[in-house]
């Protein structure tokens, strides 16, 4: 009987020690979510604390230097707009202009650039001085 006794308490025992290990492994893990979650609201704290603290200094330092740079630059790129679209005007205005003169004056034109053709080429030509002759 005391063998059966035995059995008996360490069924209570394994059953005992289940029931810890249990308990311990939920004690665990929610340590781990509360630590956890403790980590993220300290990080969310420190994260709101840093940008006030950048927020308040640009605010007290560089705030009315960036509205008047943003107001600045904007007056110079519309400046610059206006300008940029009058010279495409222009260029636009002038080259048709252009196109039609040489349109209506295409003959003496392209005479024009065979004669410029031809002396470039001839800057390339060599003569050599022993073979001219005087026709």
């Amino acid at each position: 009987m005391p063998t059966l006794q035995l059995l008996s308490s360490a069924e209570h025992i394994a059953e005992v020690a289940a029931k810890v290990y249990a308990v311990g492994g939920e004690i665990v893990s929610i340590t781990a979510i509360l630590w956890a979650l403790n980590f993220v609201a300290s990080l969310t704290e420190k994260t709101y604390r840093c940008g006030k603290a950048v927020g308040t200094f640009y605010f007290d330092h560089l705030h009315t230097t960036t509205i008047w740079s943003l107001h600045k630059g904007y007056a110079i790129a519309k400046w610059l707009a206006i300008r940029l679209a009058a010279v495409l005007i222009l260029g636009t205005a002038l080259a048709i202009e252009r196109s039609i003169h040489l349109w209506n004056n295409r003959a003496s034109v392209v005479t024009q650039l065979n004669t410029l053709r031809n002396n470039i080429g001839d800057l390339f030509i060599y003569r050599s001085p022993l073979l001219v002759t005087n026709n």
